[in-house]
């Protein structure tokens, strides 16, 4: 059966981004008749924001995402469905049964891939849902992609990766953040951590700043002495990737009438805690980088055993080796397994395809290592991990799976 004939696909995978597209693109090779979907009308997923540095130039997320879509078009037994949200899905003998927004009649596969991804985590400040308030993906696509100038004096709330992404691409792009900083402590905002956890989170990422800044930064890691120093900063903050890192200042609303037109900070002492009055500045665009979680919805909806783990961003599935989960059949890769970037992901996906290849028997074992293995490579080679301890995370996972346990979705 070719790709777009009817009858049971091999391999249904939902999520055109990264893991998806190397996915559908492996399973290609291997003969299977596999259909894509996804409810954007465009293929690559996060990919299409992404932008920076490498030796010698520019890493281009576009770029990467249209090789992947070449790979999976020049495939004869794989489709391509854009537009097309997977709103059902159940369990049945045999494999799965889909329904597609663009399907008039359930499409069924033997094996089901899951590459939802991630979604970024809310920063429910108070005028929040101002216009000229968005989060920082939605800034990384108008930039990177349709070109849109995001804010002629934008200012970007959060510590999270995301956070120095989105600036250093924007100051690439000639129209730099005037600053980051990071929220102001209460209960709205409990998901992403006291200001001291934030703290630490940039302070991890020091290591891809400036050289002179990160002696600073090793002083900063110790409580004491951040308790200390951090008081004394200059309120102005740091200079940092052309724009301003300003940790001991928090943004407690966004202000405005009609549209942002500014926001309204306080001070931090040592501790995290505001102190002193408030104050306004002005800004016409801010940016909400409270960082990623993972998406597995559909994952939990069809019976997949489900674990907390922190280091891996939230809830994941429990999976083997290869990203098989407790369902027979039911596959994950990507950022659904956990947030990492994107080389990771397709890693993962060409491992979770050739997995599937080889319950059809069109794939052997010498295959599937050397996708285990390059999983492990790209993970090595990532320039920074999204959350710390990513490789701890996997170790609990797969211990979780050598024990059979961890379907309640506790934290481990």
């Amino acid at each position: 059966m070719s790709a777009g004939g009817e009858g049971v696909l091999d391999l249904a995978v939902v999520g055109a981004g990264p893991a998806g597209l190397a996915a559908a693109a492996a399973a290609g090779e291997r003969g299977l008749v596999t259909a894509v979907f996804d409810e954007s009308p465009v293929a690559g997923g996060r990919l299409l924001g992404q932008l920076h540095p490498v030796p010698g130039g520019w890493w281009v997320g576009r770029a990467e995402a249209a090789r992947l879509v070449a790979a999976v078009e020049d495939r004869p037994t794989v489709s391509l469905r854009l537009g097309a949200g997977v709103y059902a899905a159940a369990r049945e003998e045999g494999g799965f049964r889909l329904h597609a927004s663009v399907s008039p009649t359930p499409v069924r596969a033997r094996s089901l891939l899951v590459a939802t991804g991630a979604t970024e985590l809310p920063v429910p400040l108070p005028g929040w849902n101002l216009p000229g308030v968005i989060t920082a993906g939605a800034a990384q696509t108008l930039a990177n992609v349709w070109g849109v100038e995001v804010g002629r004096r934008s200012f970007v709330v959060g510590l999270s990766p995301l956070a120095f992404a989105v600036a250093l691409e924007l100051s690439a792009a000639g129209v730099p953040p005037a600053a980051i900083a990071p929220p102001a402590p209460g209960p709205a905002l409990a998901h992403l951590g006291p200001p001291a956890a934030q703290w630490r989170e940039a302070l991890r990422l020091a290591r891809l700043g400036p050289v002179w800044a990160r002696p600073g930064a090793a002083l900063l890691a110790s409580p004491a002495l951040r308790r200390a120093l951090l008081p004394r900063l200059p309120r102005s903050g740091l200079p940092l990737l052309g724009s301003r890192l300003r940790l001991n200042v928090a943004v407690e609303a966004v202000v405005g009438r009609e549209s942002a037109e500014g926001v309204r900070l306080r001070r931090l002492d040592g501790d995290g805690r505001p102190v002193g009055p408030a104050w306004h500045e002005a800004a016409d665009a801010v940016l909400l980088a409270g960082g990623l979680r993972p998406v597995p919805d559909l994952l939990r909806a069809l019976g997949a055993r489900m674990a907390t783990v922190e280091e891996l961003g939230g809830e994941v599935p429990v999976v083997d080796p290869d990203g098989a989960t407790t369902v027979p059949g039911l596959y994950a890769a990507g950022n659904a397994l956990g947030v990492e970037g994107a080389a990771v992901a397709m890693a993962q996906g060409r491992r979770a395809a050739l997995a599937v290849a080889a319950r059809l028997g069109r794939a052997d074992g010498r295959a599937q290592a050397e996708a285990r293995a390059a999983v492990e490579r790209a993970r090595a080679d990532a320039p920074f991990a999204f959350h710390a301890g990513v490789a701890e995370g996997h170790r609990r996972i797969a211990a979780l799976w050598q024990e059979g346990g961890g379907g309640d979705g506790r934290a481990v």
